[in-house]
């Protein structure tokens, strides 16, 4: 589970236009975003490591979806360093011009691994969208083994909590 922060980014510019007003917009095409990762690493030699890594998550009111291939040096018996790259899919704004989301490119990164349980990390996303290279780099950390399935238990706790106070207040149930 790992949290990360767009902090380069393409911007998606487009305009609105209400009877005789024309509003110019402009969003980001990378976004904070909220991931989940999951996938088998295998030992190559005593400090290598390869493998594969699908992740899933939240970004731009959508979503991001990836498959990389994952090398993993250990610089020591408890810290390793990651480099993978992969296919991408990715939801970046939409607009009138084009009311889906969804774009496909290519994703790479860099993991800094402590003891397989936390990591600090940074990606650089390029996907293809009206016939536009758009991208953006992100930096963020994220947890791993029992870390990761605490903070997604509670995570759905209080997404379950939020609903049912929704209900609670409309009436319908």
């Amino acid at each position: 589970m790992a949290g990360e922060y767009a902090f380069a980014t393409t911007k998606t510019n487009y305009t609105l236009t209400f009877a005789n007003d024309v509003e110019a917009r402009s969003k980001a095409d990378e976004s904070a975003q909220l991931l989940w990762r999951i996938g088998p690493m295998f030992n190559t030699a005593p400090s290598r490591a390869i493998g594969v890594t699908l992740s899933a998550g939240v970004v731009n009111e959508g979503g991001r979806e990836a498959i990389e291939l994952r090398r993993r040096r250990w610089i020591n018996a408890e810290q390793s360093v990651d480099f993978s790259a992969g296919a991408l899919r990715m939801d970046i704004p939409k607009s009138p011009e084009r009311p889906t989301g969804a774009a496909y490119g290519l994703t790479t990164g860099i993991y800094l691994v402590g003891g397989d349980l936390l990591h600090v990390d940074g990606h650089a996303d390029f996907v293809v969208a009206t016939n536009r290279i758009r991208g953006g780099g992100t930096v963020g950390g994220g947890v791993g083994g029992y870390g990761a399935v605490g903070g997604t238990v509670l995570l759905v706790a209080l997404a379950a909590v939020a609903i049912a106070i929704v209900i609670a207040h409309a009436g319908d149930f």
